[in-house]
């Protein structure tokens, strides 16, 4: 692998909400690397960090510190393109609803860097007293270098965990599930007025309720803008059910309700698209009551209507235990399928080629040692990214960059950029890392955009941004 020092532009945000059956992963096997509206506020902390080629800091006329290079540092091809990327961090906000029972990092999949119709960036938060209330949604938008908190929007009573967010045009939709009222919850609000915004309850054909124990919601648009929301009813001796529905413009069909497989729950769970109307999702499966019982990573797909179909993915090799979907990438131009998992203090991953079945793929082609959280970023330009946060904090936050993808990745030949953390507690282990994707977003992704959530009861009150910039 190649190390090189890059520029991320780090900004706090807000994540939140109760561990539920996350897994924490250390160790590692065959192939491992180490690796209303409001005021507008702003959070004007910086951090300067240096990537392992050791270049100089600098502040510019705006406050924002940069890594420099060295002459070494910045030669060029034939082309002009520079060589090397710097890294910033900017500090989005310091109130990210985090508590002793409600990790500030809970949920990264429900959230995204997303950008609107006119490129501007945007970022959803919750706030509220404890895990069993999440009273509303905070909205952060970059201007400039900076970003601040420009409207806050209540829940209807009765949510509790955390929601996802999706951006379709100029407009945020906010999905969760009302525990009060057995209900599905979409709140709007309009990126170009700020005074437009409002909750309602969805409706599927008519007046829709949720069965009871239902929790664990996601949401995700597909290449054609489609709004795909999920969750699960959590079940006892292996009768959970996973429920779908999807809008295609017209109003919501469905409800597609999936009786799991001899499992309790599948949650967790994110969403890649290969295809409009094609879904892969990646998650938790549990057999057993919580917090006993045993986790499984699985993959799910189906076309969107249909009853999904379930493989569970395999790789234990004690002390190693996979437990939970991280992250999936469908690549759209090939179907081939990348599929990254949390185990005990690593990170597995998988590969599917795209005429193949996940049930001949079920064992992991690479490990990461000492990792907890890793999210893939496929800009639309092409490559693809995977950024990855240490779980005991000693190798840091780094960006593996993959120039052209082609079959299996070879992380080993990959380009490591080393995000620099050594400015604020705890970030060197993140307890949530958040991505610019194509799921949160209707506008294609214009680079490598990341956020991070500090460490449990050290940092994950904060909320840091990230952009890799190449200068």
């Amino acid at each position: 692998m190649r190390r090189s020092s890059i520029v991320v532009g780090v900004m706090a945000l807000g994540c939140g909400a109760a561990p539920g059956g996350a897994a924490d992963a250390t160790s590692s096997g065959p192939g491992t690397t180490t690796g209303s509206s409001l005021p507008s506020t702003s959070a004007d902390a910086t951090v300067t960090g240096e990537g392992s080629s050791g270049p100089s800091t600098s502040a510019d006329s705006t406050g924002v510190a940069s890594a420099g290079t060295t002459a070494t540092d910045t030669e060029t091809d034939s082309t002009g393109e520079p060589g090397v990327p710097t890294v910033e961090l900017r500090l989005i906000t310091d109130q990210n609803r985090a508590h002793p029972r409600m990790y500030g990092g809970w949920g990264p999949h429900l959230r995204g860097v997303m950008r609107d119709a006119e490129g501007t960036q945007w970022f959803c938060a919750d706030a509220g007293p404890s895990v069993l209330d999440n009273a509303s949604i905070l909205y952060f938008r970059r201007d400039g270098d900076r970003w601040s908190q420009v409207a806050q929007q209540p829940h209807l009573p009765g949510v509790q965990q955390n929601s996802a967010s999706v951006l379709s045009g100029s407009t945020i939709s906010t999905y969760s599930v009302n525990v009060a009222t057995s209900t599905l919850e979409e709140c709007n609000l309009d990126t170009q007025d700020l005074s437009s915004f409002a909750c309602n309850t969805i409706s599927i054909g008519g007046p829709y309720s949720t069965p009871p124990q239902s929790n664990y919601v996601g949401a995700a648009l597909d290449p054609n803008g489609a709004r795909v929301v999920w969750f699960t009813t959590v079940g006892g001796a292996g009768s959970g059910q996973f429920t779908y529905t999807y809008d295609f413009g017209g109003g919501w069909n469905g409800p597609i309700a999936w009786t799991l497989p001899g499992y309790n729950t599948f949650e967790y769970v994110r969403a890649s698209f290969g295809a409009p109307n094609t879904v892969t999702w990646h998650g938790q499966l549990l057999l057993g009551a919580f917090p006993g019982g045993t986790f499984d990573p699985a993959i799910a797909e189906t076309t969107l209507g249909q009853t999904p179909t379930l493989t569970p993915l395999g790789g234990d090799a004690p002390p190693l235990d996979v437990r939970t979907g991280a992250d999936i990438w469908v690549d759209p131009q090939t179907g081939d399928q990348h599929a990254v998992a949390q185990a005990t203090g690593s990170l597995a991953y998988y590969y599917r080629p795209g005429a193949d079945s996940w049930a001949n793929h079920t064992q992991p082609l690479h490990w990461f040692e000492d990792t907890f959280r890793a999210r893939f970023v496929a800009p639309a330009a092409g490559g693809l990214a995977l950024v990855r946060g240490s779980a005991s904090g000693r190798s840091g936050v780094d960006v593996w960059i993959v120039d052209t993808v082609t079959g299996s990745i070879d992380w080993n030949a990959a380009t490591v950029a080393e995000v620099p953390t050594a400015g604020v507690i705890g970030l060197s282990r993140p307890s949530g890392i958040y991505v610019e994707g194509a799921t949160y977003q209707s506008v294609p992704v214009e680079g490598i955009e990341f956020a991070l959530c500090g460490a449990y009861q050290e940092s994950d009150e904060q909320l840091w941004h990230g952009s890799v910039v190449m200068r």
